[in-house]
């Protein structure tokens, strides 16, 4: 795959403005969309939460920081996160 004109366009000013090598901004770009995109998946109702965190490989608790931080609110009801500190609770 590669990158047509406009993307290197755009690859190369976000490195000026970042003062940053293209492939950190490359990489810092691919991250972002991709946590982006986990997002979208969940908000949507097409992966969990657990599965979002996964595919995002940070914790479930770091995940709902991050749907947090843009606004998403979880689709867990207080009684599901009560059942699912039950089970915790249980397997410990």
């Amino acid at each position: 795959m590669s990158l047509d004109k406009k993307e290197l366009a755009l690859i190369n000013e976000l490195s000026e403005i970042e003062r940053e090598d293209k492939l950190k901004v490359l990489s810092e770009l691919l991250e972002m969309g991709r946590r982006a995109f986990i997002i979208k998946l969940y908000k949507e109702g097409k992966v969990s939460i657990v599965r979002a965190a996964h595919i995002a490989r940070i914790s479930v608790s770091e995940f709902m920081d991050t749907l947090s931080e843009y606004g998403v609110t979880s689709r867990i009801s207080y009684e599901d996160y009560l059942d699912g500190l039950e089970n915790l609770r249980e397997v410990w």
